[in-house]
């Protein structure tokens, strides 16, 4: 068997166990029902609070909205850590659809008192409390200077 003709056939059965994949996301506001990519498959929804139990590693979701309305965070109890996806970033600060929700996102994933962030990009935080802290003065301070630039005082 020529090494084509062998890649050809891993692709094919990666592509099989993919489209098997269950796929578990929190569901987007205003849409009825989503379908994953090319393989057809749909998501079968999490809501915040569940709990994802395998071997050595409990995963509690949190809903955290502000980047976008289905945004989640996963808390590793094991290792008191949040996996922050696109909400906290290893480098700079995140995009958002809405401040205010943004803002109480931080605010929950403050309370959790985290010792570590996995970003969804960038390198591992480790000053976790520090990190978050910092991202809502950074955000408070452009909120501030944005409505001294309208000439409006907060």
């Amino acid at each position: 068997m020529n090494a084509l003709v062998t890649c050809c056939i891993a692709t094919k059965l990666k592509l099989r166990a993919i489209c098997h994949l269950k796929i578990s996301k929190l569901p987007q506001e205003g849409v009825a029902e989503e379908i994953s990519g090319n393989t057809g498959n749909k998501y079968s929804y999490l809501k915040d609070g569940d709990k994802i139990v395998t071997e050595g590693a409990t995963l509690k979701v949190f809903h955290t909205p502000g980047h976008t309305t289905d945004h989640m965070i996963l808390y590793l109890e094991e290792e008191n850590a949040v996996f922050s996806g696109d909400c906290i970033l290893g480098q700079g600060t995140a995009v958002f659809e809405d401040l205010f929700t943004y803002m109480k996102s931080l605010e929950v994933i403050l309370n959790l008192s985290p010792h570590l962030i996995y970003p969804g990009h960038g390198p591992a935080v480790e000053e976790a409390v520090t990190k978050i802290k910092e991202y809502i003065e950074h955000r408070n301070t452009r909120e501030k200077q944005i409505l001294e630039g309208i000439g409006r005082r907060p």
